[in-house]
């Protein structure tokens, strides 16, 4: 998934490593709200990534 939105979107590498990076935040995924947190973290993410290629 990650390697496509990659792809799709022209993400610098640098925002590739914080995707990846968000599986230390996000170590157990059955707690309360982590999957609607990761998904708003994943949006944060991608936003400064495409804003940083400007």
């Amino acid at each position: 998934m990650i390697e496509r939105v990659s792809r799709e979107f022209e993400l610098p590498p640098v925002t590739v490593q914080a995707l990846l990076d968000l599986e230390s935040e996000f170590p157990n995924m059955s707690a309360r709200s982590a999957k609607s947190r990761l998904a708003r973290r994943v949006e944060e993410v991608i936003s400064a990534g495409l804003g940083s290629k400007d």
